[in-house]
């Protein structure tokens, strides 16, 4: 009878470990989340090996606070990144506008209709860049294709449906900082980029013989769209709920400020 006893309470003993190794696995795989970008600073980007930015340092809190285990990773391009969301390799990417097809492998929680997302800090604001010696007086779309500017831009960017039905002399390049770099080669006459993105690169490569325009357009930015394919909605609901109190406490306006 003891030595029933013994392997019965044995057995129990192992179901029990295995369960709680099970749970602790579920939770786990639960609670962690990868999240992807590519350069764009100064939302993302590497620097000496390490990433930084704004949506990095917000993720970063979110998953902090949720105690969630975060992983954060940027590519050379957004392409890259896009295709690891369609592989299933990650569960969040950085900064995506909006348009139908992106939003069959993200969900971008974006109204269809004013293409106005639930979850963003602000509009990106588009401006051109130009070698002030040029002297540009250009204040619309219209202005860049009457004087047939060879136009710089990002091929793996979703710029919206007023941009294209211009159909510019465009120049495709593989980043924002590779556009600045064409633009002082003379290999463009002027580029179009996020305001925010093209002063940091400015900054970061000392560019003084560069000027913008005003405010040509202003888009809506995605910073967090979870991948359709492994996103898992109480996670969801728990990231979002997160972000949404970080922002009422201006945390996003904290990082701006450090990045900017």
């Amino acid at each position: 009878m003891k030595r029933k006893f013994i392997l019965m309470a044995s057995i129990v003993g192992i179901v029990l470990i295995i369960s709680l190794a099970l749970i602790l696995t579920l939770n786990k795989t639960q609670d962690s989340l990868i999240i992807i970008g590519s350069e764009y600073p100064p939302h993302e980007f590497t620097e000496n090996g390490q990433v930084s930015g704004i949506n990095v340092d917000f993720a970063r809190k979110i998953c902090s606070n949720l105690n969630i285990d975060c992983e954060i990773k940027v590519l050379p391009s957004w392409i890259s990144a896009l295709n690891e969301i369609k592989k299933g390799d990650a569960n969040i990417i950085l900064d995506a506008f909006y348009n139908e097809e992106r939003a069959r492998d993200l969900n971008l929680n974006t109204d269809k209709e004013t293409e106005t997302p639930k979850y963003f800090f602000w509009y990106d604001s588009f401006v051109f860049f130009y070698k002030t010696e040029k002297n540009y007086n250009i204040k619309s779309y219209e202005d860049v294709k009457k004087l047939n500017l060879k136009l710089g831009l990002v091929g793996e960017y979703s710029y919206s449906d007023n941009f294209w039905s211009y159909e510019f002399n465009a120049y495709s390049a593989k980043d924002p900082a590779d556009l600045f770099e064409n633009l002082d080669n003379g290999i463009i006459d002027i580029l179009i980029v996020a305001q925010m993105t093209g002063d940091k690169i400015m900054e970061e490569k000392q560019l003084q013989n560069i000027s913008s325009t005003d405010i040509i357009e202003k888009v809506y930015l995605v910073p967090f769209a979870f991948s359709n394919a492994v996103a898992e909605t109480r996670l969801q609901k728990k990231f979002f709920k997160e972000f949404e109190k970080l922002k009422q406490e201006g945390y996003h306006l904290e990082l701006q400020e450090k990045y900017n």
